[in-house]
């Protein structure tokens, strides 16, 4: 939360943990735990990205994305349910035939 939503550098946040909270972490640490943590999360990344290709209707948009100074793209698919986010270099077309790997034969809502 703090890198990706507040954005902190590593080293202020561990500067943060190690100073105010007294526990010892390092950059290297830091990025070995979300690696980790990304690995455990990843069957339920998938899992949402099938419901929603499962549902009857989902929507797309996507709205611009710094990634290292360069624009990327945020894009989000979602259902009733479910929402699913991938950062991707491309927008609008290539980045739903990125997202829809099976025939969809329900509806797509979009903003254009």
């Amino acid at each position: 939360m703090l890198h990706f939503l507040q954005g902190l550098a590593l080293g202020q946040i561990v500067d943060t943990f190690n100073f105010h909270l007294r526990m010892k972490v390092t950059s290297g640490g830091l990025v070995q735990m979300w690696h980790r943590l990304a690995d455990l999360l990843f069957s339920w990344y998938e899992q949402i990205h099938s419901e929603i290709l499962e549902s009857a209707k989902f929507h797309a948009d996507e709205t611009g994305w710094r990634v290292s100074g360069q624009t990327h793209w945020l894009c989000c698919f979602a259902n009733d349910d479910s929402a699913f986010y991938r950062i991707d270099r491309s927008r609008v077309s290539p980045a739903l035939q990125k997202f829809v790997t099976e025939v969809f034969e329900g509806t797509l809502l979009t903003d254009f």
